[in-house]
């Protein structure tokens, strides 16, 4: 099913793509274009493509939606051109979560993992190079890298907010899977479901888990 375009814009670098679905299917988020420019937008079945808005002058993405569909995350272009950890809510108030003064300025990362119902959300702190949660109540924490490999990205996030998974590294550089728990911190997922008894085959190299 199309889901159609902006009043007005133009396609001519294309059309958009979709990125996550609430669990009911009736919000749908992603990234837009209108000209070379690009939105995060919001669809419905009954309100059709929104454009969420951004803080910055540039370029908007939306990564995921929370399950009830009540909140939006993804990132915003500063005006430097770094992707700053945003987020969209139901309001159409908008907040950059990773924004400090002191650890991150700009608020340089991404927001892709969100917990059902909004509480709890993962993503990359790219100006310390970690992983992150965070929530209203407890605000940011950074939860580590691995070593050996550029970065850390929490893709997804329980809804007690107690485990995040992802990865850790970048593309064609080296990527392996990650899991960290609230009892034993951040581990590759290989070191952890050996810790669990199973028996990894030799060559197997996991390298992404997300939702």
């Amino acid at each position: 099913q199309g889901i159609g375009s902006l009043p007005g814009t133009s396609g001519a670098c294309g059309y958009g793509s979709p990125y996550n679905l609430s669990d009911g299917g009736d919000v749908g988020v992603g990234l837009g274009w209108d000209g070379c420019s690009a939105f995060a937008y919001k669809w419905t079945p009954g309100g059709g493509l929104e454009d969420l808005g951004q803080l910055g002058p540039f370029s908007a993405r939306a990564n995921n939606v929370s399950g009830d569909g009540t909140l939006i995350g993804g990132w915003d272009e500063a005006p430097n051109g770094s992707r700053r950890a945003a987020l969209w809510y139901a309001d159409g108030t908008e907040v950059l979560v990773l924004e400090d003064p002191v650890s991150n300025p700009l608020g340089s990362g991404e927001v892709w993992g969100i917990s059902s119902d909004g509480t709890w959300v993962s993503g990359i702190d790219t100006q310390n190079g970690e992983a992150f949660r965070w929530s209203a109540a407890t605000g940011v924490e950074l939860l580590g890298s691995i070593p050996g490999y550029s970065g850390a990205t929490g893709m997804a996030i329980s809804d007690d907010g107690k485990t995040v998974v992802g990865f850790a590294g970048i593309a064609f550089s080296g990527l392996t899977a990650i899991i960290w728990t609230e009892d034993a911190g951040l581990q590759e997922f290989a070191d952890f479901a050996t810790g669990l008894g199973f028996s990894i085959p030799s060559g197997q190299n996991y390298q992404v888990m997300h939702d």
